[in-house]
């Protein structure tokens, strides 16, 4: 019960300050949401050993929330922190319960597939590969992003940034992680390079 507590909570303070003007107790979601993030882990192997009906009741509830919340017009569209813009991020809104909710449903119904592929040695090697990297990738890919961007203002300043999202700037999307991780990759390797071998060596004697 304590995620209906916290979801109750996250959706309270945010009638008052949506409401009532009450901004400050944006910082009490800081607690209440986040820390229901953190309490939904310790129902991992429930939600493992549940019927995939629950998969898939978490999948669809979280994205008609979160759709409803948002086209309420009451919450940004935005799901991360974004300068110059309203997000649920900063601080987090009942949007991030339903986000949470939704990608827990995703997860969970990816899953069975998932684990099928991962038993085959391509797949685990993979696995291990991106496992291995996964750490640095997290902790330096924001400086990747910083000197990628920095890059590009410095060669065409303003004119790499589109005016309004038109075609041709959607479909550049899947393609917009390529250069800030090629600019990560090399923070990585300076300043990464021992975790990730410490995290081999551990990921070998843990399999020997």
């Amino acid at each position: 019960i304590v995620l209906v507590w916290l979801g109750a909570a996250a959706g309270a303070v945010d009638i008052l300050r949506f409401r009532y003007g009450y901004e400050w107790l944006g910082l009490v979601n800081m607690i209440t949401v986040w820390g229901l993030c953190h309490q939904l882990g310790f129902f991992y192997d429930r939600l493992v050993h549940a019927a995939r009906r629950t998969d898939w009741t978490l999948l669809w509830a979280g994205l008609a929330g979160l759709a409803g919340l948002v086209f309420s017009g009451l919450y940004p569209g935005s799901m991360v922190g974004v300068p110059g813009e309203r997000s649920n991020m900063a601080p987090p809104t009942l949007c991030i319960v339903a986000l949470v909710l939704f990608q827990a449903g995703v997860a969970e119904a990816m899953r069975p597939a998932m684990q099928r592929r991962l038993e085959r040695p391509r797949w685990q090697r993979a696995n291990e590969t991106i496992n291995r990297f996964s750490m640095p990738l997290f902790l330096f890919h924001t400086t990747g992003m910083a000197l990628e961007r920095a890059a590009r203002y410095a060669l065409a300043g303003e004119e790499n940034e589109a005016r309004e999202p038109t075609l041709g700037w959607w479909l550049y999307r899947p393609l917009a992680f390529v250069g800030p991780l090629l600019f990560t990759l090399p923070v990585i390797f300076l300043f990464g390079r021992r975790w990730v071998r410490s995290g081999h060596r551990t990921s070998a004697t843990s399999a020997a």
